[in-house]
């Protein structure tokens, strides 16, 4: 009877099969180089040998089996002949009639290589999960991050010359020219797209203003037009689901929160509220309001998303709720892990990072609420890592903490015109922009009622 198959056991045909082509041609190494590594290779003695050959095109060297015995060593495997393998290799490459087949087998390998090291992570686990102490929060990220680590060593990026590049960035010119496609999605209201531009994937942005001035309401308009593009995700940190759905569903049915929370509401209005229930039905909005998030667990449940949803942005409220594994000094220590972390992750996996930071209480007592990029939780890491960043910031609400009391009439008129002039309304401000200019204002109605912001009529 035949033994059944294992799936597991490494081939050794494959593997000589791929180091032939390399012996018979360097330029075969350079088509696998960025993919193709050492540890990939089941049997040490070919692990070896591509290692030698790697080292020798690295160098800019000839590829000869007289410089890979000497790399290698004249034995492997207790007495066997280095130099009769290389020469066994060479020949059958050369007899081989494959043409381009070998490349398949790097798949091959590679796949191979991911199915041993998984079987290794998931007996690691399965060991450590019955131990004492373990806490499985901390096992299911560790177990991740090892998995991660498969992935990251067998799906190497390929070199991209500058040519390249060059042609895909004019057939993206000439797309938006001729069929409007434009890259990226805009944030739906004109006057803040001057703020900063279109937002495209992979970017790391962030939105900043003082407790209750609207930056959630502006994160939730956002999620909504990029849900127009594709799949979207909300990690709210900072209120349950239902809180931040009920502002949308009040909305869209012209009432309050609380009118919908207390059933204040008539007829009318109810058919409105089934009519918007019906829309938000078919909206790619995923909802994650999971308290004590890491930013590994963050950034790892996007990657999971990225595959199983195909989601192209995540917004996530608000930074001072993210949680950083390790022992911090203070919380200042931990905002460059942030922010760092969902730059590279944007880029590495294609998500649009969408972080809301709360304004510090000692810039919200000075003269003025018009903000600057310090003024927030974590300023000077989204300095570093972002792409782009709003502040906002409202007149009337920081205009009535300083109404004038003991002052004279024409004090309190002159108090009472400026915040006539700014009530109802919100300023936003492009403090960072990667892309184009920054420091552009655009002022925008507020109507907190309804939780929207909207362009002022002209």
């Amino acid at each position: 009877m035949n033994a059944p198959h294992n799936p597991l056991a490494p081939s050794a045909t494959v593997e000589k099969a791929v180091l032939g082509a390399l012996l018979l041609s360097d330029s075969a190494y350079w088509s696998v180089e960025s993919v193709l590594k050492p540890e990939h290779f089941s049997f040490a003695i070919h692990s070896k040998i591509f290692s030698a050959i790697k080292k020798l095109c690295d160098e800019g060297k000839k590829v000869s089996l007289q410089k890979l015995v000497a790399l290698i060593g004249e034995e492997y495997d207790d007495g066997k002949s280095v130099i009769m393998l290389l020469g066994a290799l060479l020949n059958d490459a050369e007899r081989s009639e494959g043409g381009g087949v070998w490349q398949t087998f790097v798949e091959d390998i590679i796949e191979g290589w991911r199915k041993r090291q998984i079987k290794e992570q998931v007996e690691w686990a399965t060991k450590r999960v019955v131990e004492a102490g373990v806490n499985s929060d901390d096992l299911i990220t560790d177990l991740k991050g090892r998995l991660e680590a498969i992935e990251a060593n067998s799906q190497a990026q390929r070199v991209q010359w500058i040519g390249e590049i060059a042609a895909k960035a004019a057939r993206s010119g000439k797309a938006a020219r001729d069929g409007g496609v434009v890259p990226g999605f805009d944030t739906g209201l004109s006057s803040l797209d001057e703020v900063i531009g279109r937002i495209h994937q992979g970017d790391f942005g962030a939105i900043i203003a003082p407790q209750g001035d609207g930056k959630t309401i502006l994160a939730a308009q956002l999620a909504k037009r990029a849900a127009l593009y594709g799949p979207v995700a909300f990690d709210q940190l900072d209120m349950g689901s239902d809180d931040m759905v009920r502002r949308e569903l009040a909305q869209q049915s012209d009432m309050s929160a609380e009118e919908l929370e207390e059933g204040a509401f008539d007829f009318f209005a109810a058919e409105r509220l089934d009519a918007a229930v019906k829309a938000m039905a078919n909206l790619p909005i995923i909802i994650d309001d999971r308290t004590n998030q890491s930013i590994d667990q963050i950034i790892s449940r996007a990657r999971s998303l990225k595959r199983s949803h195909g989601i192209h942005a995540m917004f996530i409220d608000h930074m001072r709720k993210v949680q950083v594994r390790g022992k911090m000094h203070d919380r200042f220590e931990k905002y460059p892990i942030i922010t760092g972390g969902l730059k590279d992750a944007g880029k590495d996996i294609g998500v649009t990072f969408v972080l809301l930071s709360q304004v510090l209480q000692q810039a919200q007592r000075r003269d003025s609420p018009v903000l600057q990029l310090t003024d927030a939780e974590g300023g000077g890491s989204l300095q570093q890592d972002a792409d782009w960043v709003i502040g906002m910031w409202r007149w009337d609400r920081w205009l009535k903490t300083r109404e004038p009391t003991n002052g004279s009439e024409a004090d309190w008129s002159k108090w009472r015109e400026k915040y006539n002039r700014h009530k109802g309304r919100v300023e936003m401000c492009g403090l960072k922009r990667r892309r184009g200019q920054d420091g552009i204002i655009r002022e925008f109605e507020f109507n907190g009622r309804l939780s929207v912001i909207r362009e002022i009529e002209k």
